[in-house]
C-alpha cells in the first residue's frame, strides 16, 4: 500500500510480492518446458538457460538467492534486538542468519554440486552409492541439517506458537523440495543412466520433477520470510516503511498500517 510518498510493507504484502514473482517465473518455466521438451525447440534465444529452473546463475536462481538473502537479513535483524539479547536468544538468530547467507551463496553458485563426485567416490562401494542418494551431496547436507535440528530444538520450542507453526510448515515444504524431490530426481536420473556430470539431455519427466522440487523450495522460503517478518514487526512494534520523500508519516496512518 502507498500513502502519498510512502510505501508500507507488511508481512502479507511481502509474501504476496514474492509469491507473484514465483508465479511469474513458474509460468515462464512451464512455457519453456512445453516449447523445449514437447515442441522440440532447443535454445529459444537464451530463454532455456535464462529461465529454466534447473540451471544455475540464471533469473530463477537469482530470485531464490535474493529471497534466501532476505531471510538471512531478517534473522540477523531479529538477532540484534535488545529483547532477544536479554533472553540469550541472539546467538541462535545470528547463527541462522549466517547459515542462510551460505545457502544464498549455494543457491546461486551451486556449491553443493561440487560435492557430488567426491561423495560418490567415498560411498561408491556402499548401499548409498545409487538410487535415491545418487546426488550424493545430500549425505553431508542431511547430516548437517539433523545436527542443526538437534542444536536448535530447545530454541525452537521457546518461540511463540504461531511462529513455531509457520517455521514448521516452512521447513517441511522446503525440505520436501530440497531433499525428498531431489532424491526422487536422483533415483530417476540413475535409472536413465545419465552422467552425474550433467552432460546428458534430460527428458520431460525429469523436467517436471525439477519443477516440483524448485517450486516447493521457493514456497518454503516465502513462508519462512512471512514468519520472520511477522515475528520481527510484532516485537519492534513498527512497520517496514519505504520513504520516497522527506514528508512526515502521519501517526494515525502509521498506527493503522502497523496492524495490517
Amino acid at each position: 500500500m502507498t500513502t502519498r510518498n510512502h510505501i508500507y510493507l507488511t508481512p502479507k504484502r511481502i509474501a504476496f510480492t514474492l509469491g507473484a514473482m514465483v508465479m511469474t517465473l513458474l509460468a515462464i518455466h512451464l512455457a519453456i518446458i512445453y516449447l523445449h521438451f514437447v515442441k522440440g525447440y532447443q535454445h529459444l534465444r537464451g530463454f532455456v538457460h535464462g529461465f529454466y529452473f534447473d540451471h544455475e546463475a540464471n533469473i530463477p536462481s537469482l530470485y531464490s538467492t535474493l529471497a534466501i538473502l532476505l531471510a538471512s537479513i531478517l534473522l540477523w535483524q531479529i538477532g540484534v534486538m535488545p529483547e532477544e539479547k536479554a533472553k540469550k536468544q541472539s546467538p541462535y538468530w545470528k547463527f541462522l542468519a549466517i547459515v542462510f547467507l551460505f545457502l544464498a551463496a549455494d543457491e546461486f553458485g551451486g556449491i553443493h554440486e561440487f560435492l557430488i563426485q567426491p561423495m560418490k567416490s567415498l560411498v561408491e562401494q556402499t548401499a548409498l552409492s545409487g538410487g535415491y542418494l545418487y546426488f550424493a551431496w545430500l549425505i553431508p547436507y542431511t547430516i548437517l541439517t539433523l545436527i542443526l535440528a538437534a542444536v536448535f530444538l530447545r530454541f525452537y520450542w521457546r518461540l511463540p506458537r504461531r511462529t513455531k507453526i509457520l517455521f514448521f510448515i516452512a521447513v517441511v515444504v522446503f525440505l520436501s523440495g530440497a531433499v525428498v524431490m531431489e532424491m526422487v530426481g536422483g533415483s530417476y536420473w540413475a535409472k536413465q543412466g545419465w552422467s552425474v556430470q550433467g552432460t546428458d539431455q534430460v527428458d520431460l519427466r525429469y523436467a517436471l520433477i525439477i519443477t516440483v522440487e524448485e517450486l516447493l523450495e521457493m514456497v518454503g522460503i516465502i513462508i519462512f520470510v512471512y514468519a520472520l517478518s511477522g515475528y520481527y514487526l510484532a516485537r519492534r512494534e513498527k512497520i517496514f516503511l519505504v520513504t520516497l520523500s522527506e514528508d512526515a508519516v502521519p501517526p494515525a496512518v502509521r498506527e493503522r498500517e502497523r496492524h495490517l
